[in-house]
């Protein structure tokens, strides 16, 4: 056994400033400066090992220089990473506030360096292994001064053995040494540690780095602190210490912590105990704030000594598995305290960790924390911004600082940093940078806020989190610009420099990782990833502002697949859900991140949101409005809390179409289409540019998300949309992953019908309800013009309660309490067949399952615009629940089982803004059917009697049933027709004089216009008179519609990925059935929803669809799919959005041609397909803008390089023939064209191309890239020639552009959050989504 120890000096302080880089000796004397360019009594930095690179000439002798200080008095020196050219100079140094620090490098005799008590370890020898033989771990013994030693360690490795250590030393000198160990296991695994001790630090570098050791094969290095008398242990601030004011938790006493009902579901159950593995573990992030996973923890006793452990280097934390919302807790590091001995313990997986060990009297780091205290209490008297500091009751341990002023802000970092600016700065246009009063009112602001908290730490409380950079989007970017011209050149020179800081400090993954990582949740972790972008848009002309505004970029791209719900073919369901709902979050999440978006674009002209995630979230965003509702300002009935609740006047609003008010903080009823949409919609014009077009499209109003914060859209992005309204959208009812079903009927009537069934899975999400895991089941109904549904703000969002006591759903008794269907995902199949559809949703099964087998599925079977059909197939007792607004009016309820409930399972309920009603089923009743309507007092059901009840103050009824109608089959009848509709979980089989049915689910309706529409769900049949249709198989469902002259059509849908049959008995008509517009027999359907005819004559073709336009001067050639059954196309154009049309050109193939319109102007166009003298419903709007220029590029050219090759993909642009893809090498300045063609995809073959490295930045590669490095740029052509080519994307491999995480960049159901111990093992999702 060895000992390893150096000598040291004792700790001091610091700060600074300026600039480093790599230096050249040339024989006559080198200058080395650093200065404090932020000169604030918090910022100060203590005795620090800094590095230099040097470059000299061969030959030269490094032990014939001297480094001096500005005194001329030797400073000791040592020497690493020696060539025959170059090495690093390593001395120390400090910083206090407002200082500055100068050397000269000179030819002299070094000096001397003085002996210093240091840190001891103690190391095995090294050697090999016998097997089942004890295998000593990497330390066997610490202790300062003439001190005792304390602890020792060891490795179980129960699956693979370990063969044999080896150890070298790597630096050893008087100012620091450097010792590795490297255990070979038998597999080929190596576990290497990387010891450094530095003189004078109260803590040594402790790195790991695991190669090919598997996390299944459980290894772990264990340290025993034997010898270490411990009393107490802390990390960070947490809501997980249960210990009173102003007491430190006792080392055996356990952490608790009552569950909150959240989702993410972070804070379970937590009662620790004493002995077993300690709840709170070491590790670089915790998702949300911190509760448990801590970056520091340290142990002492009250007169005894400080043993800690702190994260060192966040960026070189590598988990390969990488973690979604924080890391995995494949390398984190557990404790225990067992018998009186304190244990670590180290798993031992691929990957590495940067960490390092602090031991010292407690007395020593707790005065230290003391004096950083008191100078916070003296220089920031009133913390701004959400910062949390109390000088009397926040607490921290001298690791927390240590983990900062030796890590992420290192004075060994900083010296490099460049904290002063004088370039150019933009111009703010129309930002009003009044949010200040003036410029001394912005500066009393800064230095309170959470720039002057970083020294606390990061992503910890006390200390700074992501959050508390809200005002930076909000207030300080403009403001800064309109005053710090005012401010006097310190105060200006501070500002400055804060800022700069923030910059450098906030693309560490320290703060909100995105290496080790992805940090959640999505809305305030932006907070802190935008503000980098703003920093660098305020110093456009700084030498980071481009890596700034590449991370910013990469971090989108990254987040946006992360935290985006893809397209489930499996489903039939689309993908755009974004983590967060429409109640609030979602546009939290744009709060900060579209400034910053704007911000970089008004830097370089760079539109960094064209990413495919974006452009399905703008589609997700489009088509989950709700029908037009009369509900202006939703927020008022929020008053009646105090009283002063007054409607808005009606008379002076209009129906307008909303989102529902999902989740957390949302107003309850609907939530007003904020102006968002529309900047949202303009990023993306040239990479999806439909999509792009109904964003612009939508009915944006005023809505600031943040209450006084500076609207960037407004000031810089309304002027470039002018008068754009877009173009209209079909919408119609869609499934989207993760979200639910969105159900509608008689878009663009008056009484249009928006009816959705939600259903939240279990992956990535954030605060969609406390109850029923996310109010999931719930439905919002909008009809007519009028809310049908509504809720108290937080019923469906933070209010933790039984599920459905204050929303509209449904939920059983399980485990002594009410709940919900549950999460699960969107299997079974939604049928849209127009004349009627069905959605339905089921609970997660198996172990662990959250309501199943008591609640097994809830199923909406929607009859035209009239009255839906909710099934809820369950066991035991149950609860349904309806809500309203306050001020609303319930719908008509039909309930048909139960029929009638007792007097006492009914109950009203009122909150301060909605009101609504309970009404409790028995396990007697089994499944709950109900119909429901808007059409209140306009329908009726022969075979059911109401029953008053006069004991409810609202009209509601419970119902007798008569007639002869067995149950599951009831016959309605609306002012336009007379129906029979068939409901039941279980097989019914009905027969009568002109109806026969057998199925689960179908409709007959004989309309007043004397024609028939017939709908069968699933597997079955369906027959009246003699038209009949059979379906053998769940995963189709076919429509049929006879009108009064005898016309026979409709609509099948099949769901699932295979074709299934569908007949139809037309009752010996003559004629042949047409799908699509081609002859066919209906054997075998190809999934998806298709129109059908049957007829002896001429069916009409398919719908067409229009693809692009080859844009020319004054007009275009217009491309389309060929429709089946078309025989001839007809071109029309619009000038009034749609309102009136004329036809343009005719022709019976692919392209037409339109021309003779003037330039400058935007028209819409559609297409009908044409057989004879029968044609086509005309295709969706596409808009067309008439140009005599070339067209603008396309966005989010992206770059993916590998060996020797770079694949490349763009956006799409209205217009264009084709694109063209450009490469040159950098520093020359010929363009070579590698690509010519339509497609937006292109893998080119370019020698030299190496892939990116693991860390991306110039922090971590300051070495040159050893390939060739290819610059890339796309541009479009049209008729009018090609346009001006995109922005330049290279391959360098140390760009932030072409950096991407350890596992494929595709959406994962498991965040950190879904899986143990925060979920039951059983409820753990699968990793991704089928497909």
């Amino acid at each position: 056994m060895k000992l390893f120890r150096i000598i040291a000096p004792a700790v001091l302080l610091l700060s600074l400033a300026a600039a480093g880089g790599e230096l050249f000796w040339n024989g006559r004397p080198l200058p080395i400066r650093y200065a404090d360019a932020i000169n604030f009594p918090v910022y100060r930095w203590p005795r620090t090992l800094l590095s230099y690179p040097v470059r000299f000439a061969p030959g030269t002798d490094l032990a014939k220089l001297v480094l001096k200080d500005a005194a001329g008095k030797p400073v000791p020196v040592q020497w690493s990473q020696v060539t025959a050219e170059s090495a690093t100079l390593n001395f120390f140094g400090d910083l206090p506030s407002g200082a500055e620090r100068n050397f000269t490098l000179e030819a002299g005799t070094p000096a001397s360096a003085p002996k210093f008590d240091a840190i001891q370890l103690r190391l095995p020898e090294a050697r090999g292994f016998a097997p089942g033989e004890t295998v000593p771990g990497p330390f066997a013994g610490l202790r300062i001064g003439d001190g005792g030693w304390i602890g020792e360690s060891v490795i179980k490795s129960p699956k693979l053995a370990v063969k044999s250590l080896k150890r070298a030393t790597l630096e050893n000198g008087p100012l620091f040494r450097t010792e590795q160990l490297a255990y070979e296991f038998a597999n080929g695994g190596v576990y290497r540690v990387t010891l450094r001790i530095v003189a004078g630090y109260d803590f040594f570098d402790f790195d790991e780095e695991m190669e090919n050791l598997p996390v299944d094969a459980g290894i772990r290095m264990t340290a025993r602190w034997t010898g270490f008398p411990v009393e107490y242990r802390f990390a960070t601030e947490s809501s997980y210490w249960n210990e009173a004011a102003g007491v430190w938790p006792k080392i055996d006493e356990p952490m608790i912590s009552a569950m909150i009902q959240e989702d993410p579901h972070w804070s379970p159950t937590v009662v620790e105990q004493p002995g077993e593995p300690m709840y709170m573990k070491l590790g670089p992030y915790c998702g949300n704030g911190v509760r448990e996973i801590f970056p520091c923890a340290s142990f002492w006793s009250e007169k005894g000594n400080e043993l800690g452990i702190f994260v060192r280097d966040y960026n070189r934390w590598f988990d390969p598995a990488y973690g979604i919302w924080q890391p995995t807790r494949n390398l984190m590091v557990g404790f225990r305290y067992r018998d009186g001995v304190l244990e670590w313990s180290f798993p031992l997986t691929t990957g590495g960790r940067s960490l390092a060990v602090n031991y010292a009297p407690a007395a020593k780091g707790e005065k230290f924390v003391e004096a950083l205290k008191r100078d916070y209490w003296k220089n920031v008297p009133k913390p701004a911004g959400d910062v949390r500091f109390n000088y009397r009751t926040t607490r921290f341990r001298y690791n927390q600082l240590l983990g900062q002023l030796y890590g992420p802000q290192s004075l060994n970092r900083v010296k490099d940093w460049q904290l002063t600016y004088d370039g150019k700065h933009p111009d703010p246009g129309p930002l009003d940078g009044r949010k200040y009063k003036d410029a001394a009112d912005m500066e009393k602001f800064v230095l309170n806020s959470s720039l002057v908290f970083y020294p606390q730490g990061l992503n910890t409380w006390p200390g700074v989190n992501s959050i508390q950079h809200r005002y930076m989007y909000g207030m300080l970017s403009e403001s800064y610009l309109r005053f710090a011209e005012e401010l006097s050149p310190e105060s200006r020179r501070r500002l400055d420099a804060l800022l700069l800081y923030a910059g450098y400090l906030l693309t560490d993954d320290a703060m909100h990782p995105i290496r080790s990582s992805l940090a959640g949740c999505p809305n305030m972790a932006a907070d802190g990833w935008t503000m980098p972008m703003h920093v660098a848009y305020l110093f456009p002309e700084h030498p980071m502002a481009k890596e700034w505004r590449d991370y910013f970029q990469k971090y989108w791209q990254v987040s946006t697949v992360f935290f985006t719900r893809p397209a489930v073919k499996a489903y039939g369901s689309r993908g755009g859900r974004w983590t967060e709902s429409f109640g609030v979050y979602n546009w939290a999440h744009l709060a900060p991140t579209l400034p910053a978006q704007i911000a970089g674009f008004l830097s370089d002209g760079v539109n960094r949101w064209a990413t495919p995630a974006t452009a399905e979230r703008g589609n997700w965003m489009v088509d989950s409005v709700t029908a037009p509702v009369l509900n202006p300002d939703p927020y008022w009935r929020q008053n009646f809390r105090s009283g002063e609740a007054i409607p808005p006047p009606l008379t002076e609003a209009r129906a307008r179409r909303n989102y529902p008010a999902q989740g957390a903080h949302g107003s309850g009823t609907t939530m007003p289409i904020p102006q968002t949409v529309r900047y949202f919609g303009w990023f993306l014009r040239n990479y999806a540019p439909l999509t792009a077009e109904h964003l612009l499209w939508l009915d944006a109003e005023e809505f600031q998300e943040v209450a006084g914060s500076t609207d960037w859209g407004k000031s810089h992005l309304a002027p470039r949309i002018g008068g754009n309204r877009g173009t209209r959208p079909e919408l119609a009812s869609s499934k989207y992953t993760g979200y639910g079903v969105n159900l509608r009927h008689g878009v663009g009537t008056p009484d249009e019908v928006f009816l959705y069934l939600s259903q939240v899975d279990d992956g990535p999400n954030y605060r969609w309800g406390n109850s029923g895991q996310g109010a999931t089941g719930a439905l919002y109904y909008v009809a007519g013009g009028r809310l049908w549904t509504g809720h108290e703000r937080e019923d469906a969002g933070d209010h933790t309660a039984n599920d459905v006591d204050g929303y509209s759903g449904a939920a059983v008794m399980k485990e002594h309490a009410f709940r919900a269907l549950g999460r699960n995902v969107l299997e079974k199949p939604f049928f849209d067949l127009g004349v009627a559809q069905l959605a339905t949703i089921e609970s997660r099964r198996g172990k662990d399952a959250y309501a199943w087998p008591e609640y097994e599925s809830r199923s909406v079977m929607l009859v035209g615009g009239d009255y839906f059909v909710l099934l809820d197939k369950v066991r035991g007792n149950t609860r349904f629940s309806w809500f309203i607004p306050k001020d609303g009016e319930f719908p008509d309820f039909w309930f048909l089982n139960p029929v009638s409930i007792r007097q006492d399972h009914w109950r009203e309920v009122e909150t301060p803004s909605a009101r609504g009603f309970q009404r409790d089923g028995t396990p007697k009743n089994g499944d709950h059917l109900v119909l429901v309507t808007h059409r209140k007092g306009k329908l009726k059901l022969p075979t059911m009697q109401k029953r008053e009840l006069p004991f409810l103050k609202n009209k509601l009824y419970d119902f007798r049933k008569t007639g002869r109608y067995p149950e599951g089959v009831y016959p309605v009848e609306t002012p336009e027709s007379k129906d029979l509709f068939f409901r039941s979980t279980r097989p019914l089989h009905y027969q009568d004089k002109q109806v026969s049915f057998s199925g689960s689910a179908g409709v007959v309706r004989n309309r007043r216009d004397q024609s028939l529409e017939l709908v069968l769900f699933g597997s079955g049949e369906l027959r009246s008179g003699k038209l009949g249709i059979r379906i053998g198989s769940d995963l189709a469902a076919a429509g049929l519609t006879r009108t009064a002259s005898g016309g026979l059509s409709g609509v099948i849908s099949v769901a699932g990925t295979a074709p299934q049959a569908v007949e139809f008995d037309f009752g010996g008509v003559p004629g042949k059935l047409h799908i699509d517009g081609v002859e066919a027999d209906g054997k075998a359907v190809a999934p998806g929803r298709h129109m059908w005819e049957y007829t002896a004559g001429t069916a009409a073709p398919a719908r067409p669809e229009l693809l692009r336009t080859e844009n020319f001067s004054g007009g275009a050639k217009v491309f389309f799919n060929p429709a089946g059954g078309a025989e001839r196309y007809r071109l029309e154009i619009s000038s009034d959005n749609g309102a009136s049309w004329t036809t343009a050109a005719e022709g019976s193939a692919s392209p037409l041609e339109v021309k003779d319109l003037s330039n400058g102007h935007k028209v819409h166009l559609r297409l009908t397909a044409l057989r004879g003298n029968r044609m086509s419903p005309p295709s969706p709007l596409y808009p067309l803008y008439v140009t005599d220029r070339p067209p603008e590029h396309p966005d989010g050219l992206l770059l993916e390089p590998g060996d020797g090759q770079v694949c490349a993909t763009w956006g799409e642009c209205f217009g264009v023939t084709g694109y063209r893809l450009y490469r040159r090498e950098r520093g020359t300045e010929a363009w070579k064209l590698v690509y010519s063609g339509p497609d937006r995809q292109f893998t080119d073959r370019a020698p030299g191309v190496v892939p990116p490295r693991r860390l991306p930045g110039s922090a971590d590669n300051p070495a040159p890239c050893q390939g060739k490095i290819w610059e890339y740029a796309v541009a479009a052509v049209n008729g009018n020639g090609e346009g001006v080519k995109s922005e330049l994307r290279d391959t360098d491999p140390a760009s932030w552009l072409n950096w991407q995480p350890p596992v494929p960049l595709k959406f994962r159901r498991r965040s950190e959050y879904t899986k143990e111990p925060y979920n039951p093992a059983g409820a753990v999702p699968p990793l991704y989504y089928p497909d």
